[in-house]
């Protein structure tokens, strides 16, 4: 604890003009209902009083008292700033955003021989899609190096894990991809009356990203 103690000492002696500022919660109550505990917190403050990078800042205060409320503030205040247990609970499933790009060159290659392994036709025809389709595209926006490919082949509906394919093939070569789902209503009867039969298509719309070229 005695980093903690140093930590809020300093940031003490820097604001002890300034007004305190507000605590959000409180989890320290009054350490004269823990007299053990007050009596370890006194013998810590004075072991950090021999510390040179500590002993200036406890000297500008006039008693050892005010240090210690200072010190207790600090501890309020930073508790203010953390998640409840419960909290943090019901968050501890989802990653942090540091975490979701680590490893990511190793999955990406992994993917790509899982599908050179498993579905190599399905990985063959839409390195081929991208080749015919992706590629004018991209090439005509290399001006603003962006572009908007709409994925509406058979292949994207007829077989699920394409999308994520063509994802994978693009990321590998260096561009910046995002995809986004959408769905297209297709009439494909109209009765007599007049009414209008649809079947719903599942469209992917994938954002690519890469260098823009120079003028």
């Amino acid at each position: 604890m005695s980093w903690r103690l140093a930590r809020a000492i300093r940031s003490s002696a820097r604001r002890r003009t300034t007004p305190s500022r507000p605590c959000a919660t409180t989890f320290i109550t009054t350490l004269s209902a823990h007299p053990g505990l007050s009596r370890r917190f006194d013998t810590a403050i004075c072991s950090l009083s021999t510390n040179a990078d500590c002993s200036t800042a406890i000297s500008l205060f006039c008693r050892p008292r005010q240090v210690k409320n200072r010190v207790l503030h600090e501890f309020q205040y930073q508790s203010g700033l953390e998640l409840s247990d419960g909290a943090y609970a019901s968050l501890a499933a989802v990653p942090l955003a540091s975490e979701v790009g680590s490893h990511y060159r190793q999955r990406l290659i992994s993917q790509l021989e899982l599908y050179q392994e498993m579905v190599p036709d399905t990985l063959k025809r839409v390195a081929d899609i991208v080749v015919k389709d992706f590629m004018p595209a991209i090439h005509m926006s290399v001006s603003a190096g962006h572009a908007r490919v709409r994925c509406d082949q058979a292949i994207f509906r007829e077989h699920p894990q394409a999308i994520a394919i063509a994802n994978c093939i693009l990321s590998e070569r260096g561009f910046e991809t995002s995809v986004f789902h959408t769905v297209d209503h297709v009439p494909t009867h109209v009765g007599t009356d007049g009414s209008v039969r649809c079947e719903a298509r599942p469209v992917y719309i994938m954002e690519v990203g890469y260098p823009k070229g120079r003028r």
